[in-house]
Parts: C-alpha cells; structure tokens; sequence
C-alpha cells in the first residue's frame, strides 16, 4: 500500500536545527533523509496527483504486474502528458520513481514544479538514445546537460532527480549519470511528463536531500569580517566540534573545529591539541601533523572524486597550501601556535566551488588530521566523518548545512569616496586636492597615482594630464565600478603634452618584476584608456576572476609583458574566470615575453586594432621568449581549465625574435595552447618572426582574412579539431635561423586543416609541410612558387588538394597571374596578390567575398540591439542543387566590426550576437567561403 506525506523539509530536521541554534554546532550523528511523499499506486488512485496538461481521462491506474499510473498518447491526440504531485515549497530533495516508455520515445521526472512553463525535466529518450536535464523556463526549453545512453521502450528504468541547492543530480537504474548546477528555480513540487508517448510511473518516492546515515553539522552565518590568521580569535567562533575517529594508525591528539559562512566564504577553524609536532617529511607533506579539509560541492557523493570535489591541506608550521589539483586561488589560509598544539584557518571561496550560498544549502563535508610524533611518516590519521580513503572518495562525508541563523554585527562600512571626478598631473597645482586641473593632484611620486585612484567616485573618472611620470610607482586598482554600465575610468588626457606617460625601471639587463597597474582577485568593471606605459615588467596585470574590462588605446614599450590577463576560473566553475574584455588600439613594443598574455581561463575577449612589435634581433636578450599574443595555459597547468572565445580583429604581431644556436628557434607572433577553443582570426596579420606567425594547438581556430608574410612557418597549425582558413594568405616565409624548414603551411601534432580560398606563395623552401598530421584539405585556392620546385614536404598525414591551382613556374599548374605577387614586403590591404587569372574563384582574393557554389541565407532581417543585449539567429546554406547542405555546423559567424557587436555564440547554424558599443556594422554568416550578412545597430 501507499503512504502519502507531504510536508516541508524544515520540519524533517526541526530537532537537529533547533539544537544547533542553541549550541551552534553539533555532535556527528545519524541524519536519516526524511520521506515526503511516495506513492505505489497499490490503492487503485491517484489521489494527490494532478493532471496538468493531456487531459485527465488519459490517465489511468492500471495493472502491469503491479498497479501503475498510465499515461495514453493516442495519434492526433493532445501531445504532451504532465501530472504533478506534492508541495510547491519543497525545496531540495530527491524525486525517484520506474518508468517504463510503452510507445513513443520520451518520458521523465520534473522536479521544482512552478507551473506548466518552470521547472526542471530528466528524461529518458529513445529516439535519441540519451538521458537529459533540462529546464523550462517561461515556457522555453533549454538544455542543462546530456549523456548518451540507449533506451528501450517496454523496458523500466528507476529515474532519481536530485535537487539540492544549486546542485541538480540524475540517475539511471542507480547510477549517477548527469550532473549540473542551475539557479533557476529553488522550489516546487513533483511531476512526470512526455510527449507523444505512451508511459507508466510507479513507485515515487520524494525524500529529504539530507544524505542518508550521514554525519550532520551547520554553520552560522558570520555578519561580521573574519581576519584569517590561524589565531580564531573572533568572538563568532566557536570551536566546539569533536572530530575523534581514527581510521589510520594510531592518534593521540584531541581535535575540535567550527565552521562559519558569509556570502563570500565557507571558513573552517580547527584546534589540535598534541605535545608532538612534526614538520619534517619533503615529499608526503601528509605524513606531517596536519588538517585536511574536504568539500562534496555538488553532494552527490561519489564513490570517486570528479570536478566538484576538492581536498585542501593546511601543514603545521607551514605558509602553503595543497590542494588535490593546485587550485588555491583566492582561498585564505594560515595556522598558528596554541597552548599544547596548533591551530588552522581556512576560507574557501563560494565562487570557486561553483556556489551561490544560502541558508540550508547542504554540501558534502569532511575534517581529517594527521599525526606524526616522531617524523618520518605518520603514525595515523582520524576524521570527522569519513574513511581513510576520504582523498579519493566523497560518500562517506558528512553533509554540512548553512543555517539563517546569524552570528556576529556587521562593521561599519568604509568611507566610500565623493561621487566626483579627479584630476592628476606629474606635479600636480594649487590645493592638489585632485578637484580640479587647477588643483590636480601630484602623480609624479610614490603612492601620487594611488591616492588620486582612491580618491576617485566609484563610477568616476581619474582625468590623467599631459607629462612624464618618473618615479616607479604601482597601481593597484583596488576597487572598480559597479555594473558594465557604471565603470570607474582612469583616461589620460593631453593637456598640452600628449598623452601621459609612465615611466618604470625595467631594462634587458636588470628587468625586476614591477607592475604598473595591479588588478587584485576579483576586481572588475573598470576602463584605462589613453595613457603610455614604459619601463615596467607588466603593464597591465590582471590577477583573475575580473568581469567587465576595457583598455582603449594604452601603449606598452620596454616589457616583459603588456597585459598579462588571469583567468583563474576553476574545475568547479569555469565561469569564474576573467571575461568580458575589450583591448582596442595601442602600440606594444620591445616585448622580451608578450604583448598581450590570456591564462588560465579568460572567455569572451576581444582584441582589436592592436599593434605588437617585439622588436626583433635588436631587442634579443639572453632569456627573452616573445610572443607578440598567446593564450593559453603552460602545458603543465590544469587541463580542466580553457581560454575560450577570444577574437583578434585587425591586430598585427611582428618581429618575435628567439635564437637558440642550431637548436629549434622559437618567437611567434599569435600562439595558442590545446587546451583554448573558439578563437577567431579576423584580417589579422603577422609577419617576420623566427618561428610561427600563427602557432596555433587551439581545438577549432578560425582564419578569415589573415595574412602572414615572412616569419620561418607562418601558418603552424596542431588543430586536432579542426583549424578552418578562409581567405588567407602565407607569403614568403623566411629562415632566419635554427633548425626546421621555412614553411608557409605547417600542420603537425595530429592537427587537421581546411582551407578555402587561400594561398600559399614563394615560400624559401617548400608551401606546405605535414608532419605527423592529421587531414589537410585545401580547397578552392592557390598554392605557388616561382622561386623553387617544391610544393610539398609531407612526412606523416593526409593532403588532399581539391580544385585548386599547384603551380611551379616553368613545371607544373597555371600561372594564377598575381597583381604583384613578387611583393614580399605586402603587408596587406590591397589587391597585390589577387589572381588575375582565376579572379575570385580560386585563392586569396581582397577584398573578398569568393564566388562559390553556396548560398547562405540568415533567417533574420536587420537587428537592432541595445547595449549588452543580444539576440539569437540562425542561418542555413544551399548546395549548387539548391539542397540543404549536410554540415551546417561549419557556419562561422563574425562582426565586420567587433567593437560595435560580440558573438557571444559564434560556430554553427545558429549565432547569438550581443551589442557591445553605439554603432551600426555587419554581422556576417560565413560557410567554406561564401557569406550572407544583415545590419545591427547598437543604440
């Protein structure tokens, strides 16, 4: 028989919460998840279900071995079925039931019911043969995530949804099979849904998301400021929790902790107590005395750690930090001497768990000490909760649970500064009160520019005159605006000068590692345009996790590197990174590193109309590595974390100069590591470096209308994914030392190219290099040389050379008659190396488009869209038979001009673009060559 209860998950743990209010946190004890609902339809009803959309005489109870809710789908009938059951204030818990499809090809649980147009969806498809999770919301459907998987029909599968938090969890049969994060919804009730499908449900449970058998505990939120110390000396702490159970070896210590939270940090303090403290072991820190913490943050318990879990360990007597993967940004740490022990402090940042705190979110959790009394390796280890395997294995921590209950006051805020503008000059006039140019600050000294910054309003501007400014001095922009809307601006301003110049103290022979501008953790929403920076080891540096960036027009000469952007996303959150930036013009100049660097997760950046010189064999030292633009992490670092959708529109990189005897000589001018994607070359060019104009290992680059002209390979392409050039051009490459042959295409490392409408001219020795590649297709364009025999150099790949002109002059081909193709100095921009004899049919035509046997077309007329708004699009292309073609997703998607728009989606046959600044320009559609293109104006 069935047992129906429905009723809110605060009452399930009343008694655990009320006693942890009164004494802030609890003794580990048995929290068994507290039933909600269930429902076996044994009684013959459905009583408590209600019959939402499909009509109610279309459900029925009915036998199938045993009593089961049926839901029919007749042809022409209405299509979708949806039944809910239970309470609209269920917050999180776990929605379990068999289902079994009888015809049709989909079905499913809902979870965090709203109405008919909000809530969450897992269901099972056999027309796909996969599991997804989706939400409606307004009444559209968006996919959350997916995962492959074959559905019979006539066959029950046991579906589970879990909704805890923000943290939303799928099973199959048991097994965990999707996992995600959303905030969409955060309460509501049960249901089943499918359309055009016959389905029955039976045996629905809804039980508290509170993991079964597990150790329970709570944090208070703190109101008032935690200074991480390791001393746990404010008076919001409380240290009272035991951690006693001994699952390695054996342990002597006595060992209580507390934990606290804020809208920013999880804080955890620990006390232990023991006579014997080691810090000894150079290889296995954990055979020291230590704390390790544990964090489930999507608590779903898995028998093995996947990109939610996360194991830190704080050492006695020691100022760093592990943690299982090395991702420590921004988590605060410190220990200290207390009597008959030592004592550790912890605050993990939310936004690197991927979280949005609040009360009753419950998250996996666990403690464990080390104990080492003698050195060498430990002697044992015990934890809160959990086993010994607590670094690999996550179900056996405890659940912790944020409570409302508040502790501690808020502090008084700091004095904000006057809403105001302010004015700074090298030695500042009048009052130097920075109201005014009469009475502008001093900025030529130690501190001047910080002072002036600090005095700045929140969403003012620092006005910058006219003026060398000497003394070394370093900006940290400890505060920017408030929305995209309202930044706070640092302009230079000529007044009677030029623009403002900053000088540093960085030579070739004594580089120190000064900043100019500092950009701590998280600060964002700020602008720095019309100023010149020289003489420092960074220009601009930005440490990670910022939003909402624009540097305009900002010049950088005698660097290490000009702009050095952190992402500093994590595993849990790759949406932590630093996004939204916006380069545009400015000259960088005698780099020894980079002009402009991305690592480590930046997304949705655009450089524009920027210039990179590198300076060449007159710049080279000892040591120096230039890149004129790299992204990308070093290959050591994580490989879970990725620089995505950058755009260089109208940048140039020359002159990267690396020397290394006989050796491989490396100096590229745009290089990008395997882990990046989406990267988007647009009349971009690079010239004359001793390695790759373009070296490019990114997943899917895509080339329209570069030109690279003198460097040794000015294409060097790993793309396992697929690199795409349309419309480009390599020219005249050029060895000017090291090993390795000149080559205009390069493709290597399994890398895979198609190339439309390009072409390959004069290279010193052959145009097109494959070693260990991939397939090469090079279609439609024009590969050439009237200054050797060699066409080709292919050691390990497919070439494939598909209606194009392969010509050596006096062997083979047709002379394509290029405008002035002997024109090795062409730094692009006009017709020099059109071919007057194929026109646009055939290789790199400016200024384009090609004549092709496609017809794109966009689905959408002309758009208008205010700032930051944006809109979705889609395009479809035709074959020279007037058919759809079979590979849409090759639609790439581009702004004539990027400053004005930004694809924030920008692959594939459908495109979200967003406007980014007033203007009007084209956004363009384009497929192996041929393109369509419609309006925006940005208003």
């Amino acid at each position: 028989m069935r047992s129906k209860k429905g009723f809110n998950r605060l009452l399930a743990v009343l008694l655990v919460l009320s006693f942890v209010f009164s004494v802030g946190l609890v003794q580990p004890k048995a929290a068994s998840a507290a039933v909600l609902f269930s429902d076996d339809f044994e009684d013959g009803d459905a009583a408590g279900w209600s019959v939402v959309k499909g009509g109610a005489t279309n459900f029925s109870v009915i036998s199938d071995s045993t009593m089961v809710y049926k839901a029919q789908y007749s042809s022409g009938g209405i299509t979708e079925k949806l039944a809910v059951a239970g309470n609209a204030g269920w917050t999180n818990y776990a929605v379990e039931a068999k289902l079994k499809l009888l015809s049709g090809s989909n079905t499913g649980l809902i979870a965090r019911y709203v109405d008919d147009n909000n809530f969450y969806y897992l269901r099972i498809d056999s027309s796909n043969d996969n599991i997804q999770l989706s939400k409606k919301v307004n009444g559209t459907f968006a996919l959350i995530a997916e995962t492959a998987m074959t559905i019979n029909t006539n066959t029950a599968y046991q579906l589970k949804l879990t909704v805890d938090g923000v943290n939303l969890t799928g099973f199959v049969d048991g097994v965990q099979k999707i996992s995600a994060s959303d905030t969409a919804f955060s309460a509501g009730k049960i249901g089943t849904r499918g359309t055009s499908s016959t389905f029955t449900l039976d045996n629905v449970t809804v039980s508290d998301a509170l993991s079964p058998n597990a150790a329970t505990v709570t944090a208070k939120k703190t109101l008032s400021p935690i200074s991480v110390n390791g001393v746990l000396d404010e008076s919001v702490w409380t240290i009272a929790q035991s951690a006693s159970k001994v699952v390695q070896g054996t342990i002597d210590n006595t060992v209580t902790y507390g934990t606290l939270w804020d809208d920013k940090y999880l804080y955890v303090g620990v006390k232990v107590l023991d006579g014997n403290l080691y810090n000894d072991s150079s290889t296995d820190p954990f055979d020291d005395d230590s704390v390790e913490l544990f964090i489930d943050a999507d608590h779903n318990r898995g028998t093995t750690y996947d990109l939610k879990d996360w194991q830190f360990r704080k050492r006695y007597n020691d100022t760093g930090l592990f943690e299982k993967l090395d991702e420590t940004v921004g988590v605060k740490h410190a220990w200290s001497a207390i009597a008959g022990g030592y004592a550790v402090e912890l605050a993990i940042p939310w936004i690197n768990l991927g979280i949005s705190p609040s009360a009753q979110t419950v998250i996996g959790f666990d403690i464990a000490v080390n104990d080492d009394d003698n050195g060498g390796v430990r002697d044992g280890q015990l934890v809160w909760a959990g086993t010994a395997n607590n670094w690999n294995n996550t179900s056996g921590f405890g659940d912790l649970i944020l409570s409302a209950t508040t502790v501690g006051t808020p502090p008084t805020p700091p004095t904000a500064p006057q809403p105001v503008n302010r004015y700074v000059t090298p030695q500042g006039a009048g009052t130097k009160d920075g109201s005014s140019w009469a009475n502008a600050f001093k900025g030529d000294q130690v501190g001047g520019l910080q002072a002036a910054w600090n005095a700045t309003g929140v969403t003012n501007t620092l006005f910058v005159g006219s003026g060398t400014y000497t003394v070394p001095q370093t900006l940290s922009l400890s505060n920017g605006g408030t929305d995209v809307l309202h930044m706070k601006k640092l302009i230079g301003t000529d007044t009677g000068g030029g623009l403002p110049e900053f000088r540093g103290d960085f030579t070739l022979a004594s580089q120190g590692s000064r900043k100019f501008i500092d950009v701590p953790l998280g600060v964002g929403y700020w602008q720095i345009q019309d100023i010149v920076i020289g003489n420092y080891f960074y220009g601009i540096y930005v440490n990670g996790q910022s939003e909402g960036i624009r540097i305009y027009n900002v010049s950088v000469h005698d660097m290490s590197d000009g702009i050095y952007f952190w992402g500093k996303a994590t595993r849990s959150n790759l949406n932590a990174g630093t996004h939204d930036i916006v380069v545009k013009g400015g000259n960088y100049t005698n780099y020894t590193k980079r002009a402009v660097r991305f690592r480590n997760g930046n997304y949705m950046a655009s450089v524009i109309g920027v210039n990179a010189d590198a300076g060449g064999q007159a710049n080279w030292h000892s040591g120096n590595f230039p890149f004129g633009f790299s992204i990308g992490n070093s290959p050591a670092e994580s490989p879970y974390i990725f620089d995505h959708d950058i755009l260089f529109q109208d940048v140039t990189a020359r002159n990267s100069w690396h020397q290394d005897g006989t050796n491989y000589w490396n100096g590229d001018g745009f290089t990008a590591e395997r882990s990046s994607y989406n990267l988007t070359y647009v009349r971009s060019k690079a010239f004359d470096s001793t390695d790759g104009g373009y070296d490019d290992k990114s997943k899917n680059p895509v080339y329209i209308d570069t030109v690279a002209f003198g460097n040794k390979r000015n294409y060097r392409l790993w793309s396992a994914e697929k690199a795409t050039l349309i419309r480009a051009i390599g020219g005249y490459s050029f060895k000017r030392g090291g090993s390795g042959d000149a080559l205009n295409l390069h493709v290597t490392g399994d890398g895979n190219v198609d190339a439309y409408y390009s072409t390959f001219w004069n290279s010193q020795n052959s145009e097109i290099g494959l070693e260990d590649a991939g397939t090469v297709n090079i279609v439609d364009s024009i590969i050439g040389k009237n200054n050797g025999t060699s066409l080709y150099n292919l050691s390990g790949g497919q070439l494939n050379v598909v209606n194009s002109d392969a010509y050596v002059l006096g062997l083979q081909g047709t002379d394509p008659q290029l405008v002035n193709g002997s024109n090795s100095a062409w730094e692009g921009g006009s017709s020099d190396f059109n071919s007057q004899a194929y026109g646009n049919t055939k290789g790199y035509t400016y200024p384009g488009p090609n004549n092709t046997p496609y017809t794109v077309q966009i689905n959408s007329g002309n758009l208008s869209l205010s700032l930051y708004g944006s809109s979705t699009i889609s395009a479809q292309v035709l074959d020279g038979n007037n058919n759809p073609v079979a590979d849409p997703g090759n639609i790439i998607w581009y702004s004539k001009d990027g400053f004005i728009t930004r694809l924030l989606q920008s692959r594939g046959a459908s495109a979200t673009v967003q406007g980014l600044n007033a203007g009007t320009t084209d956004l363009i559609a384009v497929y192996k060559g041929e393109e369509a293109k419609i309006s925006v104006t940005v208003s």
